[in-house]
């Protein structure tokens, strides 16, 4: 039933793009209440109600059981907006228009202070911050669906909507934990489906690092994956044929989970 659901979910991501999850109200119905008493209410009370309304259809009504997880699991999966900047900011680079560009990197809330012109600098900033976005708009909730069906994905997806709205330092670590083995699963999905030597050194070398942050890791990990050594990311000057390569890394890694999922249901697991 998860890799029907996670078929159905991403089918609709093709025709419907509206995410009530991440709408304004939302967002709004938090910031109203900002203790981590009323977050923790927000997060908990859907958790319960989504685990026992599931395992009562599932009991029960097998097919409104697999509707009802497809659509939990469509709504808590993010906005393509990431995709969006991303075809914006690579038009801008084309142009040379830096204004648009930077304007393309703060729409995905990209904070770095880059110097004017500093192309280099922008565009790793931008590999960064799109990696992180699609990990944690698609490739993290697909995870906490696959472990703890719709109540886990609901459960990340408010986690997130949370620290957006209260970047509380406890509940950023909270975030940081539940995202701890889908960064590491990615990463080693990333030696599959790119270069599987350079990221899998990589991936080896920071397995269980404790102290950097889930973009940093993913853009370490999505680097690898494009061929980087480690001697040279320090030099490397992320250009747009970089972004174009991260773009179909992405996208072949998640046609790898999704075939991972088909194996897995046609085994019965």
């Amino acid at each position: 039933m998860v890799f029907l659901a996670v078929l159905l979910a991403l089918s609709g991501l093709q025709l419907f793009t509206y995410h009530p999850l991440a709408n304004r109200w939302v967002h709004r119905t938090i910031e109203r209440n900002p203790s981590e008493m009323a977050c923790m209410f927000w997060v908990l009370i859907p958790i319960l109600l989504t685990a026992l309304s599931y395992r009562w259809l599932d009991a029960h009504f097998w097919l409104l059981a697999l509707l009802f997880s497809a659509g939990i699991l469509w709504l808590c999966i993010g906005s393509s907006a990431h995709k969006r900047a991303l075809e914006n900011f690579i038009n801008a680079g084309r142009a040379e228009n830096w204004g648009e560009a930077l304007n393309a990197y703060k729409q995905i809330q990209g904070d770095k202070l880059i110097a004017a012109g500093d192309w280099a600098g922008l565009n790793k900033a931008m590999l960064e911050r799109v990696a992180y976005e699609n990990f944690s708009q698609l490739f993290a909730t697909l995870f906490w669906f696959c472990v703890a069906g719709p109540a886990g994905a609901l459960g990340y997806r408010l986690t997130c909507i949370c620290g957006e709205v209260q970047p509380q330092p406890r509940l950023m670590r909270l975030i940081w934990l539940l995202e701890w083995p889908a960064v590491r699963l990615l990463g080693l999905t990333f030696a599959f489906t790119g270069n599987f030597l350079n990221c899998f050194q990589r991936w080896q070398a920071c397995v269980l690092c404790r102290t950097r942050s889930s973009a940093q890791m993913i853009s370490h990990y999505v680097l690898g994956a494009l061929g980087v050594s480690d001697d040279n990311e320090a030099r490397l000057e992320v250009t747009r044929r970089e972004l174009l390569a991260m773009s179909r890394l992405l996208r072949r890694s998640l046609w790898f989970w999704v075939g991972l999922l088909a194996v897995a249901a046609l085994k019965g697991w």
